[in-house]
């Protein structure tokens, strides 16, 4: 495989998601707002699917090995070709919700867009047969560049709203306070030391959402998160908006953000800054953090 990388002044890399171009393929769309970054993804020359926790030990390895078959000519960790992807957190558990989407899935784009502060990088990666000679390469992957510029979104319409028809959730407000009180009982006898609970709603959409809506009414709404989504065609789209960086590895360093305990706000900063010092000094709230550290 082939990669080749040209740089030009930031764009709004956003806009480049409802483009025509690359409309049924594989996408993939990271922004971190704290430090302006911006990543998308556009079809895909190669993809890996997880489907037990045996897989998670060769995963890694499959990745770089792939990603050591290409001749990128560029020497930057953040335009380099990368794999974009994930997994659930309980792989061998699949919800009736989830029935389609994959429980662990990676993908190598062939195009890749980069912003970062003042410059936006274009990466395109491209399969090559032994006998293709380099010139005839280049000039498909020059074309390929041109073409994606020029594209243009589909519409102009205001993208500060989605209409959403209907809202159903799974359970009833009765049983979520059913279930917080047994769990509560657990830990009083020292069965569990934390739990997470969660519900889920179902949204029905008059007609099928807009990406670009999606991600412009995410970063809207927390702008001081990491907004993400990932696209498999047929399979469906997987989004959200996340406050922990898990981790960050550069060269032999790895960064991650633990975050937990809660408190309200207060109605000015010098009750924010109250508000602040309680929660650095409540019992429940540093146990709960204890536990996060432990568990990353």
């Amino acid at each position: 495989m082939f990669s080749y990388t040209e740089k030009f002044n930031r764009v709004d890399t956003r806009k480049l998601i409802s483009n025509d171009f690359y409309n049924n393929e594989y996408q993939f769309f990271w922004e971190d707002n704290k430090s302006n970054q911006t990543m998308v993804g556009f079809g895909a020359v190669d993809t890996i699917e997880i489907f037990t926790p045996s897989d998670l030990d060769q995963v890694q390895l499959e990745i770089n090995e792939k990603l050591n078959t290409i001749v990128d000519i560029s020497s930057d960790v953040y335009i380099a070709p990368k794999f974009f992807g994930g997994y659930a957190f309980n792989i061998m558990k699949k919800s009736d919700n989830w029935i389609d989407f994959p429980r662990g899935y990676f993908i190598l784009p062939q195009c890749i867009i980069t912003s970062i502060e003042n410059n936006t990088f274009i990466t395109l990666i491209k399969k090559t047969a032994d006998t293709l000679k380099p010139e005839i390469l280049s000039k498909e992957i020059s074309d390929l560049y041109k073409e994606l510029i020029k594209s243009k979104p589909r519409t102009k319409k205001n993208y500060n709203k989605i209409t959403v028809d209907k809202i159903n959730n799974d359970i009833t407000k009765n049983e979520y306070m059913d279930i917080v009180n047994q769990i509560i009982k657990k830990i009083q006898l020292g069965v569990v030391k934390k739990v997470v609970l969660s519900k889920s709603k179902f949204l029905q959409f008059g007609r099928h959402p807009n990406l670009l809506k999606i991600i412009k009414q995410l970063s809207d709404y927390y702008p001081e998160c990491i907004n993400f989504f990932m696209k498999l065609p047929k399979k469906g789209v997987f989004f959200g908006s996340t406050p922990e960086r898990l981790i960050q590895k550069n060269k032999s360093y790895i960064k991650s953000e633990a975050i937990a305990g809660t408190i309200k706000r207060g109605s000015n900063n010098n009750e924010d800054i109250l508000f602040e010092n309680e929660l650095k000094n409540d019992y429940k709230s540093l146990e709960e953090h204890k536990l996060v550290i432990q568990q990353i």
